[in-house]
């Protein structure tokens, strides 16, 4: 059975949702185990532990309706 024009819309809006929660998810541990890393050089070392960095910007739904365009045209113009 195929699907409705709005089922292959949702299946590609919660495709771009998984994709930029994944890439939010993956800067967020990228940042917390350098500094991490960095916090523990500094202690060995004797230096100054740094500040613990922000978290990146959490996705919005802009970021995500823009990246499901993305995957639009790309099967789009597959």
């Amino acid at each position: 059975m195929s699907k409705t024009p709005f089922e292959i819309r949702l299946e590609i809006l919660d495709m771009a949702k998984g994709i930029v929660m994944e890439d939010y998810y993956a800067k967020q541990n990228w940042t917390r185990e350098k500094w991490e890393f960095e916090s523990s050089a500094a202690r060995d070392t004797g230096s100054t532990i740094p500040n613990r960095p922000e978290n990146p910007q959490f996705p919005t739904s802009e970021d995500i309706l823009k990246k499901a365009k993305e995957l639009k045209a790309f099967i789009d113009n597959a």
